[in-house]
């Protein structure tokens, strides 16, 4: 919190956020930093979508309450990350209550790496990658995560992705 204090006070006019582990109490420190005036917070879960001892979708859920029952769910966005793998991870995220959901290790499987066998035969790593084609490999990734994210919001008669945020019942 001083660091962001800090940063503000260099920065006005930026949007200054805070990173930290997501787990499955720490709503009370999330809710601590929305009254502190911090305006974005990415909670990070590790590469399996595990937030300490619990799944990604039930940390978050919590974070998201414990925000809605202390009324300050609409002054601070959440962004969430980790075990991001599918389209499907997306949406999930957005209901559990994130605002934003954010890829990380699956743009090295975009590029052709292998995450846990080989890890001496990712292209990136040993640098042969060709910065046009990787720039496409993203592009197309992600046409096609919205089409499939589109295709979800569908069929639960939802038009934007920003209204998907908490909307557990009508999760498929």
């Amino acid at each position: 919190l001083k660091v962001w204090k800090r940063a503000r006070e260099r920065w006005p006019e930026a949007v200054i956020g805070a990173v930290m582990e997501l787990r499955e109490d720490v709503g009370p420190r999330v809710a601590e930093l929305g009254h502190a005036g911090v305006e974005v917070v990415h909670l990070c879960a590790d590469d399996v979508a595990l937030a300490g001892d619990v799944p990604l979708p039930t940390a978050l859920r919590s974070v998201h309450d414990h925000l809605v029952d202390s009324g300050l769910r609409d002054k601070l966005s959440i962004v969430v990350s980790g075990g991001i793998a599918a389209a499907e991870h997306v949406a999930k995220g957005q209901v559990c209550g994130a605002d934003a959901v954010a890829v990380d290790w699956i743009l090295l499987a975009a590029w052709g790496c292998s995450l846990w066998a080989d890890r001496g035969a990712c292209p990136v790593e040993r640098g042969e990658i060709e910065a046009d084609w990787a720039a496409q490999r993203i592009v197309n990734l992600m046409a096609a995560w919205r089409d499939q994210l589109l295709e979800v919001m569908g069929a639960m008669g939802m038009r934007e992705a920003r209204r998907l945020r908490g909307e557990r019942g009508r999760a498929i």
